[in-house]
């Protein structure tokens, strides 16, 4: 039976193994959402897969199984899935009788041995030389980081925008954890995001489980804080990738908030909103969808000629 059976649609499937895929999970500690996240599923489909409901499954999908777990994709087939070698024709292996021996001049084969040899080791220094180049590539040395990006001042009690940017350097997607811990009193808005993003209700922090290809990916979410809060708001958070060992990297980037009289997109606080404040606005936080940001109100003071804030009703006044 052939390693891969074709559906009548034309895709590769291949039978797996649920069982063994169930163990090799567990004895790693990993999560179905996890491997959901991984191989861009339901954590409902990975458990039809595990308990063998849905025995055949997309090779494509198979492999992304057997990268998650960390093995090859032979050890999550089923017995069945074997390949068979085909018959070898004695007849073919057995030289003529009646073939006579070539004779080869001394000097023809001495110089027939040279040139194999330099063939051998041409093709061995390129070899060697396409591996130094593969381990150095980001193919094999990826790097993953996040950088927080946050305004530099906002008003006590009133909500804030907080971008997170992760960034993959090499051309193989890796999975991520990412937590950022809240400072006590604060209340997170999350934004809509194909991560899979949730705040802890014990410790306030937020944790987002998600996967990264080549490139950026930029997760936002709104921090309202209390009227009573310090003069300056810190932050700080990690991220994680199983591909450094589980070492948490420390969030870059901006990780401080000045509580101060001025509209957060206000950058210079001068009282107003600018056409550069504006479209900076536009450009920032416009990538990451659902991000609750009020541009009502940031309109309506780059529509009027300025703005100040009321401590007492907790609202800016708009100046026509």
């Amino acid at each position: 039976m052939d390693e891969h059976r074709i559906s009548r649609g034309g895709v590769p499937m291949v039978k797996i193994n649920g069982r063994k895929i169930r163990e090799l999970r567990e004895a790693q500690n990993l999560t179905q959402l996890y491997m959901a996240t991984t191989v861009e599923v339901t954590t409902d489909t990975i458990s039809r897969w595990e308990n063998r409901r849905y025995p055949s499954i997309k090779k494509a999908n198979a492999l992304k199984l057997a990268e998650a777990l960390q093995v090859e994709l032979a050890e999550i087939l089923d017995e069945e899935e074997k390949t068979s070698q085909p018959p070898v024709n004695m007849a073919e292996k057995v030289p003529a009788a009646s073939a006579a021996p070539e004779i080869t001049p001394p000097t023809a084969a001495l110089g027939s041995r040279k040139k194999p040899l330099a063939l051998i080791a041409a093709i061995g220094i390129g070899i060697i030389i396409a591996a130094l180049w593969w381990w150095q590539s980001p193919y094999m040395n990826p790097r993953i980081s996040a950088q927080r990006i946050l305004p530099a001042h906002s008003v006590p009690g009133r909500p804030f925008p907080v971008l997170l940017r992760i960034k993959n350097t090499g051309h193989a997607p890796l999975s991520f954890i990412l937590r950022e811990y809240i400072p006590a009193g604060a209340q997170v808005i999350l934004a809509h995001s194909a991560a899979a993003v949730t705040v802890d209700k014990k410790t306030g922090s937020l944790k987002c489980l998600g996967r990264i290809k080549h490139g950026e990916l930029t997760l936002g979410y709104v921090l309202k804080t209390g009227r009573s809060r310090t003069a300056v708001l810190k932050l700080h958070g990690t991220i994680t990738s199983r591909r450094f060992g589980g070492r948490p990297q420390a969030i870059t980037g901006n990780s401080e908030v000045k509580m101060l009289p001025f509209h957060w997109a206000d950058k210079n606080m001068d009282n107003r909103i600018d056409d550069q404040e504006i479209l900076a606005v536009y450009d920032d936080y416009s990538e990451v969808k659902g991000l609750k940001i009020d541009m009502d109100l940031i309109e309506d003071i780059w529509f009027g000629s300025g703005y100040s804030w009321n401590a007492k009703t907790g609202k800016f006044i708009i100046k026509p």
